[in-house]
């Protein structure tokens, strides 16, 4: 799939290309192969920064040094993946799978150049190489316990990452926006193992119990490549946590559910987390005070899937202890930090019912209080209500499609003292569309128009943006022509 866009805000171009593909094989009776592969590539894609609040008044503009510096990204990804699974008897059941992949990514920041002039700055061109790999290995055994199915999966999963990060000034004397010299050069390994077990009891023909159990081990490794900077030539910082997770679900009726669940969460800091310690370069090297996460995770809820209404109404409750959050944003680059205790609280509604002649709704209402315990402030970026419905009309005689939408959303933070914040919105969006299914195919072409009203709005904000360049606007109205092609 191919992308090109000239973007709404001036510096916004980019363009973008997809790959995917999945070939199933079976081999014996019982034994599948499944190969994956997919690419991504993003060669061109420009930067227009975030905002002022003062700069909203012309939301199309670039943000300060946008275009001098010519910010801008190129990305370029590729991976692919063996599965294999097989039934060894009626009990038993085998899942393996290995994946390989890289990453390159180059990225030019609009960072003044009095500011690259400290010493420790690691420069205005982050210049990033991933090599990653993995693998999981799982077996299913069907038991019963006390005259009832029990199904038991103990696995085991492992991941590696091997990064080279280097950063390089973004001015050669006058000329801005170009590889400059050499600032930093780092050379991480991440690595993940896991080991899990979970099982799935039915003790009667209403009633299914899920408990499970996994332990995580994560390991960081850093060296630097450039003794000159002063900073250690090897560091290193580990992570490692056991966490369960249980669930009861009970229908008293045929399509009907009402289920409770309890998890424990753990996040680790990512190598975007852990890439700086300072926006300025005054604290250089990799931020390995940063702790990992830990949450608890409370979920009640009730699931009607009928022939026709279709209901899911939950409740959860979220308790986070030491979780990432931004300490500070500036010219591209993120610091991140532990906070206090935080709680979500909310619910969630979703409703899907067909309303005869094709017509059908859907309507997603999500309340949500995000909070630092204490002094009650908002969390940043986390909106407290979001709103969607549609109106579908599908003529299947004729391949013929209709949408009309309704999007709301409450208004967001953009730093955590809760003093700026992007202001809420709502949208209605349409969309045509024709299919065609001869024999082995699939034709579609969709024309679908955005923000029919044409309002300005702020999709999203950088949070605790240092000099205030927290908004990103997001475009008036906008018309896509869209066509797809399957073949089976």
């Amino acid at each position: 799939m191919d992308f090109d866009i000239d973007g709404y805000r001036q510096h916004s171009a980019a363009e973008r290309n997809n790959f995917n593909t999945k070939l199933r094989i079976d081999l014996v009776p019982g034994a599948r192969l499944t190969l994956l592969a997919n690419a991504v590539q993003t060669p061109f894609v420009q930067d227009p920064l975030g905002l002022t609040r003062a700069q909203l008044v012309n939301p199309t503009q670039a943000g300060t040094n946008a275009l001098a510096y010519n910010t801008r990204k190129s990305l370029s990804q590729a991976q692919v993946g063996v599965g294999y699974e097989r039934a060894v008897s009626e009990s038993l059941a085998v899942s393996a799978l290995v994946y390989g992949g890289h990453r390159a990514t180059t990225q030019y920041q609009a960072i003044p150049q009095s500011v690259e002039a400290l010493a420790t700055h690691p420069g205005g061109v982050i210049d990033l190489g991933r090599i990653f790999g993995g693998g999981d290995l799982h077996l299913t055994v069907a038991r019963a316990l006390c005259g009832a199915p029990l199904q038991l999966t103990a696995g085991l999963s492992y991941d590696n990452l091997h990064e080279a990060r280097k950063g390089y000034l973004n001015f050669i004397g006058s000329s801005l926006g170009v590889e400059g010299a050499l600032r930093r050069d780092e050379t991480n390994r991440v690595y993940d193992l896991d080991e899990y077990l979970q099982a799935q009891w039915d003790p009667g023909e209403r009633w299914r119990i899920l408990a499970g159990l996994r332990h995580s081990s994560v390991e960081v490794h850093s060296t630097n490549e450039l003794v000159a900077t002063g900073l250690p030539a090897e560091s290193s910082v580990h992570f490692q946590s056991t966490n369960p997770v249980a669930g009861l679900t009970y229908r008293p009726i045929d399509k009907l559910a009402l289920y409770t669940s309890f998890g424990r969460g753990f996040e680790t800091p990512t190598l975007n987390d852990l890439a700086y310690r300072s926006v300025d370069g005054t604290i250089p090297g990799l931020n390995l005070g940063l702790r990992a996460a830990h949450s608890d995770n409370y979920e009640i809820g009730v699931k009607q899937h009928g022939a026709r209404l279709v209901v899911d109404l939950s409740a959860f409750y979220t308790s986070t202890t030491d979780e990432l959050a931004v300490l500070q944003s500036s010219g591209g680059r993120t610091v991140y930090q532990n906070i206090a205790a935080t709680q979500r609280r909310g619910v969630e509604l979703a409703l899907n019912e067909p309303l005869g002649a094709g017509w059908s709704t859907r309507f997603a209402y999500t309340w949500m209080r995000a909070e630092v315990v204490s002094g009650r402030k908002s969390l940043p970026a986390v909106p407290q209500n979001a709103l969607y419905s549609a109106l579908n009309w599908r003529a299947r005689k004729w391949g013929l499609r209709a949408t009309l939408e309704l999007i709301a959303r409450a208004r967001i933070f953009a730093n955590d003292a809760n003093s700026l914040a992007a202001s809420g919105y709502w949208l209605a969006n349409m969309s045509f569309g024709l299919e065609q299914a001869p024999k082995g195919w699939q034709f579609s072409e969709f024309v679908r128009v955005e923000n029919l009203a044409d309002r300005e709005y702020v999709g999203s904000v950088i949070v605790n943006e240092s000099n205030g360049r927290n908004f990103e606007p997001e475009p008036g109205r906008s018309m896509y022509l869209m066509f797809n092609v399957t073949h089976d």
